[in-house]
C-alpha cells in the first residue's frame, strides 16, 4: 500500500514533458516577439526616412522605437528559451516542480501586469490621436502608439495565459 506521500507525488504530466513544453512555447513567444521587432525596426525606419510628411515620419520614429524595444528584449530570451528546465542536483522532483510552478506564476503575473499597460498603450495612442487637433506628429505618434499597444495586448494576453498552464502543468496531480 502507497504511503500518502507516494500518492502526493503522482503528477499527470512527467516533470521533463512538462519542462519541455514551457521551453518550446517560450521558444515561440520569443521568435515572435524577434520578428513583431524587426519587422517594426524596419517599417520604422523605413517609413523616417522616405517621406516629408510628419504623421508618417513620427509614426515611423515611435515604430522604430517600439521595434528596437522588442529586439533587445526579444533576443536575449530567445537566445536563452532552448533550455530545458530540469532539477537541481541533489533537489527532489518535488521541490523542482514547486520551483518551477512559482517561477511560471510569476511570469504569469508579470505578464498581467503588461496587459495593463498594454490597455493603457492603446488608449494613449488612441487618445493622442483624436486630441491631436491638427498636430500630424501626435497623430502619427498616437497611430502608431495604438498599433503597438494592440500587437502587445495580444502577445501578453497569450504569454499570461501559456505561463499560468505551465504552472498548472508542474503541478497537476494524476488522478
Amino acid at each position: 500500500m502507497a504511503s500518502p506521500a507516494a500518492a502526493q507525488t503522482r503528477f499527470a504530466v512527467p516533470l521533463a514533458d512538462a519542462a519541455r513544453a514551457e521551453r518550446d512555447e517560450g521558444r515561440v513567444r520569443a521568435w515572435v516577439l524577434f520578428a513583431e521587432g524587426a519587422a517594426s525596426t524596419a517599417a520604422g525606419a523605413t517609413m523616417a526616412l522616405a517621406t516629408d510628411d510628419d504623421r508618417v515620419r513620427f509614426a515611423g520614429l515611435m515604430t522604430l522605437g517600439f521595434g528596437a524595444v522588442n529586439l533587445a528584449l526579444a533576443l536575449p530570451w530567445a537566445l536563452r528559451a532552448g533550455r530545458v528546465a530540469e532539477a537541481r542536483p541533489g533537489e527532489t522532483e518535488l521541490a523542482a516542480r514547486l520551483r518551477l510552478a512559482r517561477a511560471a506564476h510569476g511570469s504569469a503575473a508579470v505578464f498581467a501586469l503588461n496587459v495593463g499597460l498594454d490597455v493603457a498603450y492603446v488608449a494613449a495612442g488612441a487618445a493622442a490621436f483624436a486630441l491631436a487637433d491638427g498636430d500630424e506628429r501626435l497623430r502619427g505618434g498616437g497611430i502608431a502608439a495604438l498599433a503597438q499597444g494592440a500587437f502587445l495586448l495580444g502577445f501578453d494576453v497569450w504569454g499570461w495565459v501559456a505561463t499560468a498552464r505551465d504552472a498548472e502543468r508542474y503541478g497537476a496531480l494524476a488522478p
